[in-house]
């Protein structure tokens, strides 16, 4: 997963700076959306080593003509020649964090033993809204093998709270 997001990051900021510049993010992250949902599930695309770049381009446009202007467009040939159009979720989901970046607003994503309460989950987005100074939205996951506590994803920060590392960490010291 890293090497496809520094694969897609270039192309997410290339189209974040273009669409900021012409006050047209929304819109972007709709394409975005949209193109990358067609490339996951059309076997014609996945296949486009038996296609022509020329066919290939025709056929995405065909699908995708409510969302595309001449930018949008160009943007999916530039995709197909430099051979990455297999990394657009990665260069809508960077897009998508660029733009909630860009308003102030950052997705934590909270893996616990068992399901917290709205009242624990309220603590914790309270708390990481006071370290990051930013509005933060959760999304929870449950993975019983923590044996308790939690675990906070954000970006490329780990904040890891959980027994399950706790006790790996003490096993690791008794060991030694």
């Amino acid at each position: 997963m890293a090497d496809n997001l520094t694969i897609a990051r270039p192309y997410a900021r290339a189209a974040f700076d273009f669409a900021k510049s012409n006050e047209d993010l929304v819109n972007w992250q709709n394409f975005l959306d949209a193109l990358s949902s067609l490339v996951e599930n059309s076997r014609v695309v996945v296949s486009a080593d038996v296609q022509t770049k020329e066919q290939l381009l025709q056929y995405i446009t065909k699908i995708l003509d409510g969302f595309l202007d001449k930018y949008r467009t160009n943007f999916i040939k530039i995709l197909i020649e430099n051979a990455r159009l297999s990394f657009c979720k990665e260069i809508f989901l960077e897009y998508s964090n660029l733009l909630e970046n860009s308003k102030n607003i950052k997705n934590a994503i909270v893996v616990s033993a068992c399901k917290l309460s709205k009242e624990q989950l309220d603590k914790i987005k309270v708390k990481l809204e006071d370290r990051y100074k930013c509005t933060i939205t959760l999304d929870t996951k449950i993975d019983e093998t923590l044996i308790a506590g939690f675990i906070i994803k954000m970006g490329n920060e780990v904040i890891d709270a959980s027994v399950r590392t706790k006790l790996d960490k003490l096993s690791n010291v008794l060991l030694s």
